[in-house]
């Protein structure tokens, strides 16, 4: 018997007189469009494995960030410029007078200023801020937790 064809529709034999003969799949009965069984567990193991190598990468990459983390908990930091801006706005979410533009862009003459489009920035910083304890330490982990986020 020789192999199944490329497409794998079929087994071919031949016969004495040098013709081919189409003796079917396995067995014969098998239609060309039914999969082999155990087919959907082989892919089932596929995604596991993909979701699991996913996972180990997403891991590796988050690690740096918070070893980072950590080493930034102790001394106590304090922001300045734009970070300490931030902060200011971060605190200003849960407020009676939330932000509703984003982070000062241009400062300048009056005329020359600008800023950055919408404040999504302070609201998404605002639930990890507000769970560690509102701190400076606790904006920094918010930006971890975004990265890292942004990365799965």
């Amino acid at each position: 018997m020789y192999p199944a064809a490329a497409s794998g529709l079929g087994l071919t034999e031949m016969a004495p007189a040098g013709e081919a003969v189409d003796v079917g799949l396995a067995g014969g009965s098998a239609s060309p469009h039914q999969r082999p069984p155990g087919s959907e567990r082989e892919q089932s193991r596929r995604r596991a494995r993909s979701l699991l190598l996913a996972v180990v990468l997403l891991g590796l990459l988050a690690v740096p960030l918070v070893v980072a983390l950590v080493a930034l908990r102790q001394p106590r930091w304090y922001p300045v410029l734009d970070m300490a801006q931030t902060e200011l706005r971060v605190r200003d979410v849960s407020s009676a007078d939330p932000p509703l533009i984003g982070l000062a862009g241009r400062i300048g003459k009056l005329g020359q200023q600008g800023s950055h489009p919408g404040p999504f920035s302070f609201w998404a910083l605002w639930p990890t801020y507000r769970v560690l304890g509102s701190t400076s330490w606790a904006m920094q982990a918010g930006a971890v937790v975004l990265h890292v986020l942004a990365m799965g």
